[in-house]
């Protein structure tokens, strides 16, 4: 097959439609490709903002102690939340648990018992 033949069937066998780029010796010099999407960014078309007359660190200034009590303030909780939380995550574990001592006891005792009358047969 040559290549065109090949580039051809390729994009017959492309179910999504996305565009395939043919090989350059397929296509003649002056052959104008352009890859790039889309118009201009929107930054070169964004209105330019004047920072000479308005001081930025005066923002900023309150904006450190805004920020640090607001994450104190999310430790706090986020803390408290967890502290709620686990007991109740853990409450079916611990019953499980509470469930299987019983149950190993109970065992563990009726093993005892038959011992006990296994020896008593003995002597």
């Amino acid at each position: 097959m040559c290549m065109s033949c090949v580039s051809a069937r390729d994009r017959r066998l492309n179910s999504d439609n996305t565009p395939v780029r043919g090989l350059a010796s397929a296509r003649s010099p002056s052959e104008n490709i352009n890859t790039k999407r889309g118009g201009s960014s929107m930054l070169s078309r964004s209105p330019e903002i004047a920072t000479s007359d308005y001081d930025m660190s005066i923002p900023f200034k309150g904006t450190k102690k805004i920020i640090g009590s607001e994450i104190a303030n999310w430790k706090v909780d986020l803390e408290a939340s967890i502290s709620n939380m686990v007991p109740i995550l853990l409450q079916p574990i611990m019953d499980d648990i509470k469930s299987l001592k019983y149950s190993v006891s109970y065992i563990s005792s009726k093993y005892d018992e038959f011992n006990n009358k296994v020896i008593g047969l003995e002597k």
